[in-house]
């Protein structure tokens, strides 16, 4: 009764996460967390459930010239970390050089090595601001062409994403992209990645920031980089977008491939069925590295959903599957059609009659 309110709000806060965790381990299950948070509804912009056709225009209007401009790479990129990887905007213009890992599992390849190879460092000269010199496009197009021939080659390549702090104590996580996105983007990272390595090769990974001006390793903010692809994207699919919505797409078609990776009939009434997170090799991966995140017996546990939650920077899935996940009536409903046709293919014993 002598509480105040701060103190009160801390209490029912900690009570309700205990609880949660209680019902997570099975126990408790009678027991009802308190009740607390912001319930204001999103606003319209914000639940636009994107789809992956409405992505392959927006991409394609980026990127349909040969000789695409670093303002649309940079643009796409950063749509494609949104919507795929499920970052905020503030995340992705925080990344750097450091945070971006493009390897094979088996070690033998690094980009960072690669890039090392064949075209070494100079040493380090004082240079005044007026003498940057960013590379020739007839080097990079060489460099380019060298790294996407190499990429194919491999056997396998891994790109994670490391985001070291955000919106909450959650939010430091790491993205494993290439279970998210298909192998171009992956290819188009690891070129801008080069490419801005090229401009800066004596400086510290750490110090160059993934989407910045050619002429400085510092980084875009908001109004620089994300604003022009809200309006990029605006232009393509109307106003009812904007770039947080992309994390809302990105867990909504997160659970379609989830659940699709373990029965692919659900993909029979959804028009998106034909692009590529919904092919079977990619499902396949997607599964697989879902269990290899969580655990391999992570979905007997009924765990996979932990697993999201992590990808998306939540503490438990509650608030992803309440405020983020747009997909679960389709799911619902597919599951209900299931249900029933499985019971009509059930014929009941009739007694013969004598």
């Amino acid at each position: 009764m002598g509480w105040s309110a701060s103190t009160t709000h801390s209490f029912l806060g900690n009570m309700g996460q205990l609880i949660r965790f209680m019902h997570s381990m099975g126990v408790l299950l009678d027991v009802e967390p308190p009740i607390s948070g912001n319930h204001k509804t999103p606003s319209a912009k914000r639940i636009h459930f994107a789809t992956l056709r409405q992505m392959e225009k927006v991409r394609t209007h980026l990127l349909a010239v040969p000789d695409a401009t670093p303002d649309a790479t940079m643009q796409w990129l950063s749509i494609a970390l949104g919507f795929h990887g499920g970052m905020r905007a503030s995340e992705v213009c925080a990344l750097t050089l450091r945070d971006i890992r493009i390897e094979c599992p088996q070690g033998t390849f690094s980009l960072e090595q690669w890039l090392e190879d064949h075209c070494p460092a100079e040493p380090t000269k004082a240079l005044p601001d007026t003498g940057f010199s960013p590379p020739s496009p007839h080097e990079r197009d060489t460099l380019h062409v060298k790294l996407r021939e190499l990429l194919k080659s491999l056997p396998e390549i891994e790109c994670r994403v490391y985001i070291h702090a955000g919106k909450t104590p959650s939010a430091r996580r790491v993205l494993p992209l290439h279970l998210l996105t298909f192998f171009g983007d992956i290819e188009m990272l690891a070129a801008w990645w080069v490419y801005r390595r090229r401009c800066f090769p004596s400086t510290a990974l750490s110090d160059i920031a993934l989407f910045g001006p050619s002429e400085s390793c510092q980084a875009f903010n908001h109004a620089g980089l994300i604003a022009p692809a809200i309006d990029t994207m605006r232009s393509v699919l109307g106003s009812a977008i904007d770039f947080h919505s992309l994390r809302h797409a990105a867990v909504s078609w997160w659970l379609i491939r989830l659940e699709a990776a373990q029965n692919r009939d659900i993909l029979d009434d959804l028009q998106e069925h034909g692009s590529w997170g919904l092919q079977k090799a990619p499902l396949k991966r997607f599964l697989k590295g879902v269990r290899g995140y969580a655990g391999q017996d992570s979905q007997d546990r009924g765990m996979l959903l932990y697993q999201l939650a992590v990808w998306i920077g939540h503490r438990t899935p509650e608030q992803t599957l309440t405020h983020y996940a747009h997909s679960l009536e389709y799911l619902h409903r597919q599951a209900m059609r299931r249900a029933s046709e499985y019971t009509r293919a059930i014929t009941p014993w009739v007694a013969p009659v004598t």
